[in-house]
C-alpha cells in the first residue's frame, strides 16, 4: 500500500508507522469522518495467509469487548470475503516503544510506567486473557496528554488461559516463555515471564537471555542461567531485585502468579506508593453493554442464518428486526454492539441517517 492511496475508498494512508510479520500499521485519515479524523488501520499483507485475519477478526473481537485507559481502542473491522486487504481500524497513539521511552526517563517514572503496564496485564488476566506477547514494541509509551501513558497494543496472539499455541512458538524470542518453546499451554503467568524480561532489559540494559540465533536465545531461556539483576545494578532496591527474579523462574508454579501481585509490588518502589494514570475516562459507549445478552444472543443466531449467504453459500431467507424504545433507553448503543457481532461474523452492516424535511439539502 502506497501513501494517499485509499482502503475502500474511504481511508487515505498519510503513512506507514511499523510492519509485522503478516500485517502492516498505516496512519490514515477517515474521509467520512466530519472532520475527518486521524486513526491507525492495521491490515493484513496481501501475501499474507488466511490465518493471518484470522487473527485480526480476533483481535478485534476481543479488544471490542474489553474496556481499560492503558488498552488501544478498535473502532471497526473490515474482514469481507473477497475484499483485500482486510484491515481494522483503532486510536492512533503517537508513542514509542517502551525501551526506547525509557532511555530518557527518571527511574521513578520507568517504575511508574511499568506499574501502569502491570495494570492493564492485571485487567486482561482478570478477565480470563493472556496477552502472549508481551515485548517492549507492544508497550507504547503516549506523553501527548501531560503525564505518560502505557497503551499495550496487538491482542493477535492474545487467548484464555491455557490454550497451545500453534505451530512454531509464538511471540519474539528474547520475551519467549520456557513453557511456550516446550509446547506447553500459555497462560497468565507466561505473561509475567515475558514481562520479567522487560523489566530486566529495562532496570538493567541488557536481556537476561541472549543469544546470536533463535535457537541459542531459546537455549538460553530453557536453561534459566542469567546474571542476577543485583550484580549489574547495584543500585537498584534487593526487593525489586527479588521482584524481577521472582518474574524469571523457568517453573511457572514457582513464579510469581498474579498480575495484581505484581502491581502491588511495583507500587511501593514508585513515589507514595502510587502511580499516575492518565486520567481520561472512558465514555459511555465504551463500557461494556450490561442487561441485554439475551437480545445480543438472538441477534447472533440471525447473524449466524445470514453468514452462509453471504458466502455464495446459501440462498436468502428475508427477515427483519424492529428496534423500538423510548429515546435514552439505549437502542443506539445496542446497535453499535449488534454492529461489532456483524463485523466479526464478515456480514455487511449498513448505517444511515433519516432526515427531517427541515434537514435535507
Amino acid at each position: 500500500m502506497r501513501t494517499n492511496s485509499l482502503l475502500l475508498y474511504r481511508f487515505e494512508i498519510v503513512r506507514e508507522i511499523g510492519r509485522g510479520a503478516s500485517s502492516t500499521v498505516f496512519e490514515v485519515q477517515d474521509l467520512l469522518a466530519k472532520p475527518v479524523a486521524t486513526l491507525a488501520a492495521k491490515a493484513v499483507r496481501e501475501d499474507a495467509s488466511e490465518e493471518a485475519t484470522h487473527h485480526l477478526r480476533h483481535e478485534f473481537r476481543t479488544l471490542a469487548d474489553l474496556c481499560h485507559p492503558n488498552l488501544v481502542k478498535v473502532y471497526d473491522l473490515f474482514a469481507l470475503p473477497g475484499i483485500k486487504p482486510a484491515f481494522l481500524t483503532m486510536e492512533l497513539v503517537p508513542g514509542q516503544a517502551f525501551l526506547s521511552a525509557a532511555e530518557d526517563l527518571p527511574l521513578a517514572t520507568t517504575l511508574a510506567l511499568l506499574q501502569q503496564a502491570s495494570g492493564v496485564l492485571a485487567y486482561l488476566h482478570q478477565n480470563g486473557i493472556a496477552h502472549r506477547d508481551i515485548k517492549s514494541e507492544n508497550l507504547l509509551v503516549d506523553r501527548t496528554h501531560g503525564e505518560p501513558r502505557v497503551v499495550l497494543m496487538d491482542m493477535g496472539l492474545s487467548g484464555a488461559d491455557g490454550l497451545l499455541l500453534s505451530g512454531e512458538a509464538a511471540g519474539t524470542p528474547f520475551y519467549t516463555p520456557p513453557e511456550v518453546i516446550e509446547g506447553q499451554p500459555a497462560d497468565s503467568r507466561s505473561d509475567l515471564f515475558s514481562f520479567g524480561v522487560l523489566v530486566y532489559r529495562v532496570l538493567a540494559g541488557r536481556f537476561p537471555f541472549t543469544g546470536t540465533t533463535k535457537k541459542s536465545v531459546f537455549d538460553a531461556v530453557r536453561s534459566g542461567a542469567h546474571r542476577p539483576l543485583h550484580e549489574i545494578s547495584p543500585h537498584l532496591s534487593p526487593d525489586l531485585c527479588s521482584l524481577v527474579e521472582r518474574l524469571l523462574q523457568n517453573d511457572p508454579e514457582r513464579r510469581l502468579q498474579s498480575a495484581s501481585e505484581l502491581f502491588l509490588g511495583l507500587s511501593s518502589h514508585t513515589q507514595d506508593g502510587q502511580t499516575k494514570v492518565h486520567s481520561r475516562l472512558p465514555t459511555a459507549s465504551q463500557w461494556p453493554l450490561v442487561g441485554r445478552h439475551r437480545d445480543l444472543a438472538q441477534i447472533q443466531k440471525a447473524i449466524d442464518k445470514v453468514t452462509p449467504y453471504h458466502r455464495g453459500e446459501l440462498t436468502s431467507s428475508d427477515r427483519a428486526y424492529l428496534l423500538v424504545g423510548e429515546p435514552g433507553v439505549g437502542k443506539t448503543r445496542f446497535l453499535k454492539e449488534v454492529r461489532k457481532l456483524a463485523e466479526c461474523s464478515s456480514v455487511v452492516f449498513v448505517q444511515g441517517n433519516c432526515l427531517g424535511p427541515r434537514d435535507a439539502p
